[in-house]
């Protein structure tokens, strides 16, 4: 497993596996697997909204929520964060 994600039914963001390129949105890369238990995203992006939608790219993540923000981390070179 590379990384995944999941919503829980509250609309918190949990994230786990490999964060190389800073895909899990801990605010840090690692070449090793962070954990083996999901994460809680805390985040001041996700503060007070509800993540209705998460989806998981090779080494990057993109998030939106109930309120129609998109937020998008991890590698993006190549312009997969949609940063242009």
């Amino acid at each position: 497993m590379r990384h995944a994600a999941m919503i829980s039914k509250e609309g918190e963001l949990f994230m786990i596996g490999s964060n190389d390129c800073g895909q899990l949105g801990v605010g840090e890369s690692s070449y090793q697997k962070v954990s083996d238990t999901p994460l809680l995203i805390h985040s001041l992006f996700f503060k007070g909204l509800i993540v209705n939608n998460v989806a998981c790219g090779f080494s990057h993540t993109i998030a939106s929520t109930k309120n129609g923000k998109v937020f998008s981390w991890g590698y993006g070179k190549f312009g997969a964060l949609g940063l242009g």
